[in-house]
């Protein structure tokens, strides 16, 4: 019988916990450290060694593997941390906040010779999203043409201006564009609904991929939404899409994609001794790169053309 994984959890804030949980409740996993920076998060959060430095976590030669779920900020320190030691990490989006603090994780995973990171696109194991992946994959919806996907929040304690929306909703549809068609984004674009106060933010983004899919997606947050989100691919043989969430006035996120985190984090646990099957850093990196160009044409009001994503 092998010996359960030793786990270590950086981040122990809404994402973090719910890592926690589903962690603790896997078989051949022993959550062994967790950190954060908020002493009183730590509370209550044994058994485990705790850590208010997460790097020092990281050093912990009682430490298999990593769970970074910190802030965004944090990211790219702590996976150039844990590829310095050699050691697996399963990454929140998103992987880092800059192209350039991606492209250094990639040359040091490169340099390791073998994938270590995953980045926690959680979508991927969703099944309601796996069976739309599988049914283009299998040509049952052959040669995709259009994929559409909406991207709905609540109301909450955190600000969702337009730049947020796009920063930290789009990624995950980003991710399944990229994933159902096996393409990258050739072109960007975004453009914002008027609004009435600070209380609503849309943004329709717009991507074209190297193949010529065309694919939309609706970011939303405001006042009478839920946690919402759904995706249809329109192809030459027909069209497939996830069923609908909730009621559109009611719902949370935690509770909608629980059965995917419980299954990506199962996945990234059993891969610990080989290679991650989830997304990877050249995920990260591609996802990088079509987020900064929706930047650019928040600003500019004009798409943006991107380049394929370096390879190392």
């Amino acid at each position: 019988m092998s010996e359960p994984v030793r786990v270590g959890v950086v981040g122990l804030g809404m994402m973090g916990g719910t890592h926690l949980r589903v962690l603790r409740s896997l078989a051949g996993v022993d959550v062994v450290a967790v950190a954060d920076v908020v002493p009183s998060a730590l509370v209550g959060a044994g058994p485990a060694t705790t850590y208010d430095d997460p790097l020092m976590l990281v050093r912990d030669a009682d430490v298999d593997a990593v769970l970074v779920a910190s802030s965004d900020a944090t990211h790219a320190e702590l996976v150039l941390a844990c590829l310095d030691r050699g050691l697996p990490v399963l990454c929140e989006k998103p992987l880092t906040t800059s192209v350039e603090d991606t492209l250094a994780i990639l040359a040091a995973e490169s340099a390791r010779g073998r994938r270590l990171v995953q980045v926690g696109f959680m979508r991927r194991f969703d099944p309601a999203f796996a069976a739309v992946h599988d049914a283009v994959r299998a040509g049952t919806v052959s040669a995709p043409a259009v994929i559409h996907t909406v991207h709905r929040n609540p109301v909450s304690s955190y600000a969702f201006t337009p730049s947020v929306l796009v920063a930290n909703s789009a990624s995950h549809d980003v991710d399944l564009v990229r994933w159902i068609t096996g393409d990258e984004i050739a072109v960007v674009s975004a453009t914002v609904a008027p609004a009435p106060d600070a209380r609503f933010a849309s943004v329709l983004l717009r991507l074209t991929t190297s193949s010529g899919v065309l694919a939309s997606t609706e970011l939303t947050y405001g006042p009478g939404c839920a946690y919402d989100v759904r995706c249809e691919v329109v192809g030459r043989t027909g069209s497939v899409a996830t069923p609908p969430d909730g009621n559109g006035v009611d719902g949370a996120w935690v509770h909608r994609f629980d059965e995917a985190y419980r299954r990506q984090d199962a996945a990234w646990v059993a891969s610990v001794h080989g290679d991650p099957v989830g997304a990877g850093v050249m995920d990260g990196l591609a996802n990088a790169l079509v987020l900064a160009g929706a930047e650019r044409s928040l600003v500019t009001g004009q798409p943006v053309t991107l380049e394929p994503p370096p390879r190392p």
